[in-house]
């Protein structure tokens, strides 16, 4: 780690909170990077990355309606294959399924369903994107066995796998359709593992479902199947791993608590953490995503920090160990945006270039190789790409208006109507939705 700077003190002045949210494109107080391995975008972002469409919806928003980052020579997509809706506003990703709000709103889901995690009311596999009822959605995140969304009257709603509440409905029951969530409205909800955490409106964290790490910051290890408050400091961003969990606060604060067996929590020692504390003193972070067993953030002034464990290389530092504390990758550059998945981790510059690093034994890189990369590599493409959500070994991405995914493909989690691996990004199209119920 010789020769690369440790985040602690502040650098330069404080970021306030209201300077915070305006750098996040938000009219309101709240902020994809889910995710879990989700969703990070080139518009202003934050949180676990999944999201965002409208200026109030949320504070890590990845999917906000403000001025594109887009540089001026940036190349605009070829025409689109899909006849119908296309994919292309938002897109989440996890261990073997993939969610996507289309361009009307419309939510589209794919690959594993062994527990209802597509929401679809069986627990039948599909291979292409296919609609979600009827609804109209403004974000979602995927937790690898359930899903969780919030639709665009800010209701918060979530489905599949529920044995130890992680569907925050006050049971342990599993759910093949979509199921709304008491309180709200919700602004930003990120799901992981076995748990999930979401902001309301003003910043209010609540988290619940598994904790036996103390993932949900409550101060113990019970699990929990209801939204429950995570202390009375308001939050910006919030990102769910594996089995911790990470958040900046309204401040510019960093804070992560839950299991830290690999650094992830951003400190020495292996100590469980069951509630928020602090990663170092600095006070410009604008958003943060978690991995399996490593996290990454991005400062107000857009560099990439990233920390934990680089066993295959995914913290882009090229340590090959645990890296306890925050660590910059490939300083100088300027990142727009960053999804760190289980083994891998992608991320946006701003010359509207994608890069990938980490595992790529299935070609979650899209470098079209199967070789691990211990540092950001240029994916194999020449797109102006404008959101990526790293999966397990997958990844997903938007261009305009397509989305485009490369990897593992076992379970059909490339929603390409097959179940072969792609090294190299290729669009996807969705099936096409039922029609509205009439006025």
């Amino acid at each position: 780690m010789k020769g690369r700077a440790a985040r602690g003190r502040p650098r330069g002045t404080a970021t306030r909170p209201a300077t915070l949210l305006a750098l996040l494109g938000l009219a309101s107080a709240l902020g994809g990077c889910d995710r879990l391995f989700s969703y990070a975008s080139r518009r202003p972002s934050g949180a676990d990355g999944n999201l965002l469409l409208d200026a109030s919806a949320d504070l890590r928003s990845q999917e906000t309606r403000g001025p594109e980052l887009r540089p001026p020579d940036a190349r605009r997509h070829d025409a689109s294959p899909c006849r119908g809706p296309t994919l292309g506003l938002a897109v989440a990703a996890n261990y073997a399924h993939a969610c996507s709000v289309a361009i009307d709103r419309r939510l589209y889901c794919w690959g594993n369903n062994d527990n209802g995690q597509l929401g679809l009311g069986d627990a039948t596999s599909r291979a292409v994107p296919s609609p979600v009822g009827t609804a109209t959605w403004s974000r979602t995140s995927l937790g690898w066995w359930h899903t969780c969304g919030i639709q665009s009257d800010g209701s918060l709603w979530c489905w599949g796998a529920n044995d130890d509440g992680r569907l925050g409905l006050g049971d342990t029951q599993d759910r093949r359709l979509p199921v709304r969530v008491n309180g709200g409205p919700w602004l930003v909800v990120t799901a992981s593992n076995a748990h999930t955490c979401g902001l309301r409106t003003g910043g209010a964290l609540s988290c619940w479902g598994g904790n036996t790490e103390g993932q949900l910051g409550l101060g113990h290890l019970k699990n929990v199947s209801a939204p429950t408050p995570v202390g009375t400091t308001t939050y910006a961003s919030v990102a769910a791993g594996a089995h911790h969990t990470c958040a900046v606060a309204s401040d510019g604060s960093l804070s992560c608590w839950g299991l830290n067996n690999a650094g992830q929590l951003g400190r020495e020692g292996s100590a469980t953490e069951p509630a928020p504390r602090r990663v170092g003193d600095a006070r410009d972070w604008a958003t943060v995503s978690a991995g399996a067993y490593h996290s990454c953030a991005l400062t107000t002034s857009r560099a990439l920090y990233c920390w934990g464990s680089d066993s295959s290389g995914q913290t882009g530092l090229g340590v090959g160990t645990t890296v306890s504390a925050p660590q910059q990758v490939s300083p100088g550059t300027r990142w727009l945006a960053v999804s760190a998945g289980s083994f891998h981790t992608c991320a946006l510059r701003d010359d509207g270039g994608l890069y990938c690093w980490g595992r790529n034994t299935r070609g979650a890189l899209g470098t079209g190789d199967l070789v691990d990369r211990p540092a950001p590599t240029l994916a194999n493409n020449s797109r102006a790409w404008l959101a990526v959500a790293a999966g397990s070994d997958h990844t997903c991405a938007t261009v305009a208006d397509l989305v485009y995914c490369w990897g593992a493909n076992e379970l059909g989690q490339l929603g390409l109507g097959d179940s072969l691996d792609r090294p190299r990004p290729v669009p996807i199209c969705p099936v096409a939705p039922p029609p509205s119920p009439a006025p």
